[in-house]
C-alpha cells in the first residue's frame, strides 16, 4: 500500500475521498496516514475502499466510495500507470 502511494503518479489527486494527493506534487508523510483515512471511511459506514490485484497478488491500485448525502455516492481511485486495465 505505501509504494502505491508514493510512487510518483502523474495525477495530482490520487483519492479525493480521503484526501490522497501524488508524491510528484506534494510531499506529504505517507507513511503513518495512508491507512487510517480508509479504515475511518468504512468504519463509520459512510463508504468502502477496494483494492485491484493482479493475477499475481500484486496490489496495483486503490479506490474508495464515499456517501454524499442519502442519494448520491462519489467515487475515487487512482492505479499504478503500468496496471491502469486493473
Amino acid at each position: 500500500m505505501i509504494l502505491l502511494h508514493v510512487h510518483p503518479h502523474d495525477w495530482h489527486v490520487l483519492d479525493a475521498n480521503i484526501g490522497k494527493f501524488s508524491t510528484r506534487y506534494w510531499s506529504g508523510k505517507y507513511c503513518n496516514t495512508l491507512y487510517p483515512p480508509y479504515e475511518k471511511l468504512a468504519s463509520y459506514g459512510r463508504g468502502a475502499w477496494f483494492a485491484a490485484r493482479t493475477d499475481t497478488d500484486r496490489l496495483v491500485g486503490l479506490s474508495s466510495a464515499c456517501m454524499v448525502g442519502s442519494d448520491r455516492c462519489a467515487d475515487d481511485g487512482f492505479a499504478h500507470h503500468r496496471y491502469m486495465d486493473s
